[in-house]
């Protein structure tokens, strides 16, 4: 069984583990009847596919590809995401998907360096979280914005690490703050940072507008202007 498909495994163990479940469900009472249509697993595997179509055609693609005996309308999906928690989805990645990234030396590798890519976007929020995030003037009515910035491993396709904070906080700061974090964070081995700084054995932390590139190995620097 190769390293995915233990993950996968990993991953589906969870999302029916009863302890997993009342975790992360919004109140006690919630994913307790096997017999309902939307279960607790069937819905995270739907949040993890993520969706772009409309809701309706998202959940109806799903059911078909999955093979399920129901059918589903989109008041009745937004009502089951209201009971499942989003720090199921913090659980996993740090418990799982990091862990995972972090201990394993299959990766793939650029002249011997992970290439990790930093975007920056503007998202919208729900209503009532301008009061954390602030808005963005319009013609109209102001429209709850965030500002979010991500790290992602090109070639392993994995997002690292991801933040979002009030709009108008500019990218380059937020950028600066993931990566001190990054470096300092515990669930990172100490293999490969200690106190923030590379530990033996990593030749080299570039930082540039677009990418980090870090190397364990390789003393040959790599010509940030091709990555």
């Amino acid at each position: 069984m190769n390293r995915l498909m233990i993950l996968i495994h990993k991953l589906e163990k969870s999302l029916t583990n009863i302890t997993f479940i009342a975790k992360h469900r919004t109140k006690t009472s919630y994913f307790t009847r096997h017999t309902a249509k939307m279960t607790f697993d069937k819905l995270a595997t739907f949040l993890l596919t993520l969706p772009r179509q409309s809701a309706q055609i998202a959940i109806n693609r799903f059911i078909k590809e999955k093979g399920y005996k129901f059918a589903m309308d989109k008041q009745s999906l937004f009502e089951a995401r209201e009971k499942f928690s989003h720090t199921a989805f913090i659980d996993l990645n740090n418990n799982y998907f990091l862990k995972d990234y972090a201990y394993t030396t299959d990766f793939k590798t650029f002249h011997g360096y992970r290439v990790i890519a930093v975007d920056g976007c503007v998202f919208d929020v729900p209503t009532g979280a301008e009061k954390q995030f602030g808005t963005q003037k319009t013609n109209g009515e102001p429209s709850p914005k965030a500002q979010g910035a991500v790290f992602v491993d090109v070639l392993n396709k994995y997002i690292l690490h991801a933040q979002l904070k009030p709009y108008g906080t500019g990218e380059t700061n937020i950028v600066n703050q993931m990566i001190k974090l990054w470096v300092t964070n515990p669930k990172i081995p100490e293999k490969y940072f200690v106190n923030g700084k590379p530990k033996k054995g990593i030749e080299k932390i570039n930082i540039t507008k677009q990418y980090t590139c870090l190397n364990e190995n390789s003393k040959i620097p790599i010509d940030q202007s091709r990555s």
